[in-house]
């Protein structure tokens, strides 16, 4: 009889035994300290590490109706399951009561049709336990396995405007969850927290339908009796064993109402509230004109000049609503730092420390002045992150935007062209970069030989240093700052330019679409509608262009002066080591990098005068037509 208590409940109490629900079935029995641990482990992780951050993930959102419905439709589960949880927990004591009774009436002696009975509501109860676990390995599974290959389970929009590697649950982080390991330990304790809630969502509402069918088989039993006490002899006796059990079978049912009455209460709301957020993202899935094949053409337009700009901390947020962490705010400090004290501030003493020799002077200015123009950059692109977050999402408006194929195709060809330089601009910025650090390392030097009288061994910038940087560990931490530096200012340099071709090229394109749309005008049937839409794209692209115009203006006119002078100082560079009549392998290396310079330069006047005369050309190609 044991044994069949022991069949009917195992996969029910395997389940609580898991999450530490089940009761002892003997009161005397101490709880021991691994339990109250374990007990303690799970508060923390469904409190601290699940619903306080992903609370503060919609609060992050705040404002955004589409993202706050879509973290909140993730985020009550994890609530009610914490509820859940600790009206459980707080009520041990009546759902020992509970698991005792059902022990007492499958020990307590019953005819073979009671036994019968009761056998056969226990199998349904196991048969929904097992359809309920099934159905709890399918949804962590859903939760766990698409993240693992990049896909989203909360709204795509915020896989784009959050993290770059998705994760289970939508939850607000302090530190970078794209880093590793920090990204694996964060991946395993959602997917843990996650097979946690799912058992504890589960095994709850299975235990009611145990408790439920046990009573229903108990009151088919009580029945059965009533029905059978006339016939009886002893109908006293009988009928004194009937009212106990009715007693007995009323406390069952106050002990379920105990337990389950505040439950139900939270649940009656959370089903109402699940309703409702689901239908409003079934609509919004079903109805929005947001085209996932159309966000892909946007990332793939921008990844490129994206990974450059995230490098340095210059692609801001596409939702206005994420605040930026600290960990960003510390990474953009030490760059500045990088450049402007731990290079500009040495270089420009180095450049003081030779003043009067104009040999010294240039050869100094020619690696100082890009790290200055560098510097400039980095803190422009930093001061108008409002109008570069504007600019893309102007972008990524237009590509996520109906158009049709001879449109798209437009802008494709437009975003290859872009991809196409961006290309060309990371094999330049990487040729000069391993020039820069390749051949310092053998011992030749890409600034001036004369300057070198100082240090034995070379170093890739030529810059002041308070202490010897011959000795070791000075000269190899030096080194390797100084890789850092020239890697995070080529990146810059070259990122910041390009970013400009694209803005160039993409509004290019929308502007040759905006004039097959005034083409097409006349044979519209809804002149006006189509009309008021050209006006507003129109208007729209005027913004854009002002928006660009007020993150490059400034830089364009200091770039005007760099080329300058970056020409003359190339121009002197060449003369003095072609009139050098012992010319060696220092004097080569020496050209080899002025020249690089100057193509660098020169690539960039170009990109800057190419990107005026595109937009000149379809403007006038527009007011033409």
């Amino acid at each position: 009889k044991l044994l069949d208590f022991l069949w009917a409940v195992n996969l029910h109490r395997f389940g609580f035994k898991m999450v530490g629900l089940w009761p002892k079935p003997n009161k005397c029995t101490e709880k021991s300290l691994w339990s109250e641990i374990w007990v303690g482990i799970i508060f923390i992780l469904l409190i601290f590490i699940s619903n306080v951050p992903m609370i503060y993930a919609v609060i992050e959102v705040w404002g955004n109706m589409v993202l706050v419905i879509d973290n909140l439709h993730t985020t009550l589960p994890q609530l009610i399951i914490s509820v859940r949880y600790i009206i459980m927990r707080r009520k041990q004591t009546v759902v020992l009561s509970i698991v005792n009774m059902m022990a007492e009436d499958w020990i307590a002696f019953k005819q073979d049709k009671e036994r019968n009975v009761m056998i056969k509501q226990a199998q349904t109860a196991r048969l929904i336990m097992i359809i309920g676990y099934i159905f709890m390995v399918i949804a962590v599974l859903a939760v766990i396995i698409p993240p693992c290959f990049g896909i989203p389970v909360i709204y795509v929009i915020t896989n784009f405007t959050g993290v770059n590697k998705p994760l289970p649950l939508k939850t607000y982080h302090f530190y970078n969850t794209d880093k590793s390991p920090q990204f694996e330990l964060t991946f395993f304790i959602h997917s843990f927290t996650t097979l946690l809630g799912g058992i504890i969502y589960m095994c709850v509402d299975i235990f009611l339908i145990l408790i439920i069918l046990h009573i229903c088989g108990q009151l088919e039993n009580f029945r059965c009796r009533l029905t059978d006490l006339i016939s009886c002899k002893n109908f006293n006796e009988v009928l004194n064993n009937i009212i106990e059990t009715h007693l007995r079978l009323i406390r069952f049912t106050d002990n379920i109402e105990n337990t389950y009455s505040v439950m139900m209460l939270a649940l009656i709301f959370h089903f109402g509230i699940v309703f409702c957020l689901s239908g409003f993202l079934f609509t919004i899935v079903r109805f929005s004109k947001i085209n996932l094949k159309n966000i892909s053409y946007f990332m793939w337009a921008v990844n490129l000049h994206r990974i450059g700009f995230e490098m340095v901390g210059l692609w801001p947020k596409l939702n206005k609503c994420t605040e930026k962490n600290l960990l960003s705010k510390i990474w953009v400090g030490i760059i500045f730092i990088l450049l402007i004290f731990v290079t500009i501030v040495p270089m420009v003493h180095a450049i003081i420390e030779v003043w009067g020799n104009m040999t010294f002077v240039i050869s100094n200015f020619q690696t100082t002045l890009p790290f200055l123009i560098a510097s400039l950059k980095y803190a422009i692109i930093r001061r108008k992150q409002t109008a570069v977050l504007s600019i893309i999402n102007m972008m990524a408006d237009d590509w996520i935007a109906f158009k049709q194929n001879r449109e798209r195709n437009v802008m494709i060809k437009r975003a290859q062209t872009a991809r196409l330089i961006t290309i060309i601009g990371h094999v330049c910025v990487v040729i000069a970069f391993l020039t820069s650090i390749i051949l310092p390392y053998f011992g030749i030097s890409v600034v001036y030989v004369a300057n070198l009288t100082d240090v034995r061994k070379p170093l890739p910038l030529k810059m002041y240093h308070f202490y010897d940087t011959d000795k070791s560990p000075q000269f190899e931490l030096i080194f390797f700052i100084q890789i850092v530096t020239m890697l995070f200012a080529a990146t810059i340099y070259m990122s910041v330019d390009v970013f400009l071709v694209i803005m160039v090229l993409h509004i290019c394109g929308q502007l040759e679409n905006f004039r097959c749309r005034l083409i097409d005008l006349i044979l519209c049937k809804n002149f006006n509608e189509v009309l008021n839409n050209v006006i507003k794209t129109h208007l729209r692209l005027i913004r854009f262009a002002d928006n660009i115009e007020n993150t490059y203006s400034l830089m364009m006119i200091v770039l005007v002066f760099h080329f300058i002078i970056v020409l003359c100082l190339s121009g002197f560079s060449f003369t003095i080591i072609l009139t050098d009549k012992n010319i060696n392998t220092a004097d080569i290396a020496q050209g080899y990098f002025s020249l690089l310079l100057l193509f660098i330069v020169l690539m960039n006047t170009f990109l800057y005068c190419g990107a005026g005369e595109l937009v000149a050309e379809q403007v006038s190609y527009n007011e033409y037509k």
